[in-house]
C-alpha cells in the first residue's frame, strides 16, 4: 500500500505512517468513504495479480516464495502497469528479476534498503514505459550453494527447492511424478533427502555443515527415505541403475549420473567432494537456464 501511495523510504515507522494516513483520509462522516474504497479494489487487484504471476513463475504456495517482499515490489509492477497483464519482453525481465533476487538474498540484510528502491524505480519504468531491463551486477559466488546448510531458512535455500521442484521430481522405482504436494499416504510424504546420507558422511569425517549442504539434498518419497538408511549411494542406487528411465530421473532431480560420477565411487570422502563439486556446477547451470541471465562468478580454476 504504502509503496503504491508513492512511499520510498522502507523504515517500518514511515511505512506504517503511510498507512494511518491512508486509513485517516478515508474515513467521511464515521464511514469508509467511496473514493478510498476504489483506491483499495486498485491495491488489492495488484497484490493479487502479483500473487498470481508468482504462481504462473512456478511457485506453488507460499512456502516457496523466496522473499514476502516480493509480493509488494512486484505488485508495485501491476499497478505501474495499470493492472495489465504483463506483455512478453516485460514477463523476460521479471523473470529475471525473481531468480537473480532469490538466489541472490537481494532483500534480505542491507538489500532491503538498498535493493528494494532500485526495484520499485525499476518495476515502475517497465509498467508505465512498457520497457527497460533488468539489470544484475552482483553476481554470486558459486561456492555460496555448497556452504548453505538446507535446514537453515532464507532465500537461497528456499529458490533451490523450487528449482528442484519446477523440474518435477520422479520416482526411482518407475518414473513417475514424485508428489510435492498433500498426498494420502505417509508412505508418499516428500522427503528431503541426503544424496549421500548424513550418517556415512559424518563417520568419514565430514561435519554435519557440509553433510548438509545444498548440493547433497534432493526430494524422495518418505518410504525410500527411510529405506535407503546410511548406505552409499552406489549401494542404494545399484538396482535401478540399469533401468530405462534411470537417466531422466537424477536429470529430473538435477543429479550427475554418468559413470565417473562420484555418486559410484567406493570410497566416500573422494567420492562426495567428487561429487559435491559435479553438482555444484549442474546446480549453477540449472538456476541461470531459469533466470536467463548470467547469476553465478566465474571459477578461477
Amino acid at each position: 500500500m504504502a509503496l503504491i501511495a508513492g512511499q520510498k523510504e522502507l523504515k517500518s515507522s514511515v511505512v506504517e505512517s503511510v498507512v494511518v494516513r491512508m486509513e485517516e483520509e478515508g474515513i467521511e462522516d464515521g464511514k469508509v468513504s467511496r473514493k478510498f474504497t476504489q483506491k483499495w479494489r486498485g491495491i488489492s487487484d495488484c497484490i493479487k495479480k502479483a500473487i498470481d504471476h508468482l504462481h504462473e513463475l512456478g511457485v506453488p504456495n507460499l512456502t516457496f516464495l523466496p522473499s514476502d517482499n516480493m509480493v509488494a515490489t512486484l505488485a508495485l509492477f501491476f499497478h505501474a502497469n495499470n493492472r495489465a497483464q504483463p506483455n512478453g519482453a516485460q514477463k523476460r525481465e521479471i523473470r529475471k528479476w525473481f531468480w537473480a533476487t532469490a538466489v541472490a538474498r537481494r532483500y534480505a540484510g542491507r538489500g532491503y534498503y538498498q535493493n528494494i528502491p532500485r526495484d520499485i524505480e525499476f518495476f515502475r519504468r517497465l509498467g508505465r514505459q512498457r520497457h527497460g531491463r533488468f539489470i544484475f551486477t552482483d553476481l554470486v559466488p558459486k561456492d555460496d550453494v555448497r556452504r548453505t546448510d538446507y535446514q537453515v531458512s532464507g532465500s537461497l535455500t528456499t529458490a533451490f527447492f523450487l528449482l528442484l521442484c519446477g523440474r518435477k521430481p520422479r520416482y526411482l522405482e518407475n518414473g513417475s511424478f514424485t508428489p510435492l504436494d498433500k498426498t494420502a499416504s505417509m508412505a508418499n510424504r516428500k522427503d528431503k533427502h541426503h544424496l549421500f546420507p548424513k550418517a556415512l558422511l559424518r563417520r568419514n569425517g565430514f561435519s554435519l555443515r557440509e553433510a548438509n549442504s545444498l548440493c547433497n539434498m534432493c526430494y524422495v518419497v518418505a518410504e525410500v527415505n527411510q529405506a535407503i538408511g546410511s548406505n552409499k549411494p552406489a549401494a542404494y542406487l545399484a538396482k535401478y541403475r540399469h533401468l530405462k528411465h534411470f537417466a531422466s530421473v537424477m536429470k529430473s532431480h538435477a543429479v550427475p549420473y554418468k559413470t565417473d560420477s562420484g555418486l559410484w565411487f567406493t570410497g566416500v570422502r573422494r567420492g562426495y567432494k567428487r561429487f559435491i563439486s559435479e553438482r555444484l556446477q549442474l546446480i549453477c547451470r540449472s538456476f541461470e537456464k531459469e533466470a536467463w541471465i548470467r547469476l553465478f562468478k566465474k571459477d578461477w580454476t
